[in-house]
């Protein structure tokens, strides 16, 4: 049997934004409008819409790869998941950092910004 543990996740995070509400209900602040809240909801909505199809691409394509050019096997195991999640959190904060750095991608940064913005 296999456990769908994204199907798990949504409500918690659902869980999480209603508290949040009830937080700044309680303490009497205006932390967040619904609107955003909305709005940020749809974009990450879309975002793993499109993840969903990158990764389809990129599993293809490295399956394919390594069926024809592997030099070597790296077995799974609990360790190479831990160095794997690790590598990966790296490199997207070199990726992000640099959307701030370099003008190209801190311009793609601003459009994303101003997109956000104006829905």
């Amino acid at each position: 049997m296999h456990f769908n543990y994204f199907a798990f996740v949504i409500p918690v995070f659902l869980l999480f934004v209603a508290l949040e509400y009830y937080y700044s209900l309680k303490i009497q602040k205006r932390l967040f409008q619904f609107s955003e809240t909305i709005s940020n909801i749809n974009i990450g909505l879309f975002e793993r819409t499109c993840d969903l199809f990158t990764t389809a691409i990129f599993h293809l394509f490295f399956t394919c790869l390594y069926d024809h050019f592997a030099i070597f096997n790296i077995s799974a195991s609990i360790m190479t998941w831990i160095l794997i999640f690790l590598l990966t959190d790296l490199m997207w904060y070199w990726y992000h950092r640099m959307g701030h750095r370099v003008n190209v991608l801190w311009s793609t940064h601003l459009q994303a910004s101003a997109c956000e913005r104006a829905s």
